[in-house]
């Protein structure tokens, strides 16, 4: 998830040591719980919304996990295994709630459960989230997740769009869409009317209520789709209170879904009230000081949470974060990779992975901590967590042409025009001028890796022998120079064997011993292996140079250090190519990213269910959650070309033509390089020896306080 999306490896200012060194020992060495009744997280960034259907980044989804619940919940030690929550079931063909045909999922609701409000929960609240999770589908969303194995599309307007062409009113239909604004109801014409009427009666029709149990009939074959169901667009909402006149929400008709689609984030009428069915409530979201209180549910369904009250704080400064940590005023926090050296000097037992690589699950109660024997130390790290995260580069192919992030929006030296990365060869000038290696020792300790690709290693189907970019400014020099009308051919190397099973693509071909581009007139240089590229004649980019701003999120240690890595390798390859380093705080670079202004993004994606699928499609899909931020030259392409392979991975059942679609996809990532991913990192979480529960999920966006106490 790009829930995923502000996923917390974030940063601090480095006045480290001396707030280390300085008076020695910890004023909460004497390990005196303090706030007994009270869990303290201090991190940075907050909640972008607090509405589960709009939600996709860490931040929001930690506070949701905690008020809402799902039908079902990942398995403490699991990431693809799951147990009951608000269904007393997990469907399974063995017991029949999974018809043998793999389309038809029963789930028997839970009785007795209680919205925070004292609303029941019935089959009906259920049948409502999931309709309203596809109805609003806001650009960008985290829908895509349910709306690909129910509807078997990537987003609703593509399935409106689809129910309007059946109708045979599919031009109508665009022409009116394209007038429509909301605000003026005169605009919403019979054809729309009639179109969105047939479409909300279809999706319907794949929810059914019988009894007790909510019936799920899916448009295609998905092994994954239960796991899909546990993230915070999983959550059950209150329909009572939803419409109710004091929230105003949408209210379950066919007649008015359209004026809850696609909201801004603070349209959303979930934006910042709550009323779930979980552990804890909310008490208070100050926005501007990015704190979140909640409160303990005394009425839960379960056993109620230990810990009475949870306080999710946002404190950009790591200094600051560290000196409450030291304190004991806080119970965990996050530390950036570059400051761990200040913080182990405290940690007095260190748990660590089982034989054999990383944990990508780690239960408190296991035996594997140890006593580090440092003195005054009150801290308790769980190190070498196999989180399911890459990180990488996403080239915008379409900047916005109004971004004041690329100069004067031509190509003469002075800036950059808005379709600059559009051209393969400048995103692998940039590919190649990365230094993976010193980047995962410098910014990641050396607690990371280079992906093979856009599925990691963690996953099934990955590919370890699929090529990857190196560091190489030969390389990025003759991409850099082809740009932008560049002419040039590919020649064996020192070996005198052409590689030409690596370069290739479908229209590529061969003439003597050069690669020249087919009918695309894009020559594939990728994975030469050690042939070279020969350039005949220097392009416009390499003549005129350019000048543009990269961004990263303020705050973000890892990512500063990717852009200046781009900044400095860059531009000591032509004194005409200029970058500036520019940070910008979360909720800014969040608005800059979804209007098209970034030239390029460095961010990270965190799984949201454990499949292959949910990694090629936001990196790769026209529908994808960043492959759709960068561009309609980008969409445009993975429609024509990557999105039926995608899908149809997604439902072969075969394991060696499922492996084989996936290397076909990770390997045309490769060569068309729309996005770089970096690093797969391995994750750390510190915490006062006090608390107790706490275990390690890589499904869940944040600290689930449920487990905890102190």
């Amino acid at each position: 998830m790009w829930r995923h999306l502000n996923l917390r490896w974030i940063v601090g200012a480095a006045l480290l040591l001396l707030i280390a060194t300085a008076g020695g020992a910890v004023s909460a060495a004497q390990n005196q719980v303090k706030n007994p009744d009270t869990l303290i997280e201090a991190t940075i960034g907050g909640p972008e919304t607090l509405d589960p259907a709009w939600g996709y980044d860490t931040a929001s989804g930690e506070v949701i996990q905690n008020v809402y619940d799902t039908l079902i919940f990942p398995k403490a030690d699991s990431a693809s295994e799951f147990v009951p929550m608000l269904s007393t079931n997990v469907p399974s063909v063995a017991d029949g709630t999974i018809s043998k045909d793999g389309l038809t999922y029963t789930f028997h609701i839970r009785q007795g459960v209680k919205f925070q409000n004292g609303d029941d929960l019935t089959p009906f609240t259920v049948k409502y989230s999931f309709e309203r999770d596809l109805i609003q589908d806001r650009a960008g969303g985290p829908i895509w997740i349910l709306l690909d194995p129910i509807l078997n599309v990537g987003t609703w307007d593509s399935f409106v769009a689809g129910v309007a062409k059946k109708m045979g009113v599919a031009d109508q239909y665009a022409k009116d869409l394209k007038a429509f604004d909301p605000t003026k109801p005169g605009t919403y014409t019979a054809t729309m009317k009639q179109v969105d009427q047939k479409a909300f009666n279809e999706m319907a029709g794949h929810f059914q209520i019988k009894g007790n149990d909510f019936i799920v009939r899916l448009a295609k074959p998905a092994a994954y789709f239960l796991s899909t169901l546990v993230g915070n667009w999983g959550s059950i909402v209150d329909w009572t209170w939803v419409t109710s006149k004091g929230v105003g929400g949408w209210n379950g008709g066919a007649a008015t879904w359209r004026f809850f689609h696609n909201p801004k984030a603070e349209q959303s009428k979930l934006f910042s009230e709550m009323n779930g069915t979980g552990p804890y409530k909310l008490a208070s979201w100050d926005r501007v000081n990015k704190k979140v209180i909640l409160v303990r549910n005394d009425h839960y369904w379960r056993t109620s949470a230990a810990v009475k009250t949870a306080i999710i704080e946002g404190i950009d400064e790591f200094s600051t974060r560290f000196l409450l940590f030291q304190k004991g005023d806080a119970d965990m926090i996050y530390v950036p990779r570059q400051n761990v050296g200040q913080v182990d000097p405290l940690v007095a037992e260190l748990c660590t992975p089982k034989a054999g690589g990383p944990d990508f699950t780690m239960p408190a109660n296991r035996d594997k901590c140890q006593a580090t024997g440092n003195k005054n130390a009150t801290l308790r790290l769980f190190k070498d967590l196999g989180e399911n995260l890459n990180q990488g580069v996403y080239f915008q192919y379409d900047i916005n042409p109004t971004s004041k992030y690329i100069g004067s929006g031509k190509m003469d030296g002075q800036g950059v025009p808005p379709e600059f990365f559009s051209d393969i060869n400048v995103r692998k000038g940039f590919a190649y001028a990365f230094q993976y290696k010193t980047y995962i020792q410098q910014a990641w300790l050396g607690e990371a890796v280079q992906p093979t690709g856009p599925i990691p290693a963690s996953l099934p189907f990955n590919n370890p022998e699929n090529p990857i970019y190196f560091y190489s400014m030969n390389d990025a020099k003759a991409e850099f120079q082809m740009a932008w009308g560049g002419t040039g051919h590919i020649v064996a190397g020192p070996n005198g064997v052409l590689d030409s099973a690596q370069v290739l693509t479908e229209d590529d071909v061969i003439k003597g011993d050069t690669i020249q581009p087919g009918p695309d007139g894009v020559l594939e240089t990728s994975a030469l292996g050690d042939d070279q590229i020969v350039v005949d004649k220097t392009g416009e980019l390499w003549n005129k140079g350019f000048d543009l701003t990269l961004l990263y999120n303020t705050g973000n240690a890892q990512r500063k250090t990717a852009t200046q890595i781009f900044q400095k390798n860059i531009q000591n390859l032509n004194p005409k190519f200029s970058i500036t380093i520019q940070s910008e705080a979360w909720p800014q670079y969040l608005k800059d990213l979804i209007a098209g202004n970034l030239t390029m993004f460095v961010i990270g994606w965190l799984e949201d269910f454990h499949d292959p699928h949910d990694w090629v499609v936001p990196l790769m899909a026209s529908y994808g959650a960043f492959s759709g931020f960068q561009g309609k030259t980008l969409l445009d392409y993975a429609k024509a070309h990557w999105d039926a392979l995608i899908n149809s991975a997604s439902v072969e059942l075969n394991k060696a033509k499922r492996q084989a679609d996936y290397n076909k996809l990770q390997l045309w990532y490769f060569e068309q390089a729309p996005s770089v991913v970096t690093v797969q990192a391995l994750g750390r979480h510190y915490e006062q020896l006090w608390v107790k529960g706490w275990f390690y999920n890589p499904l869940y966006p944040g600290q689930y306080f449920y487990n905890m106490s102190k």
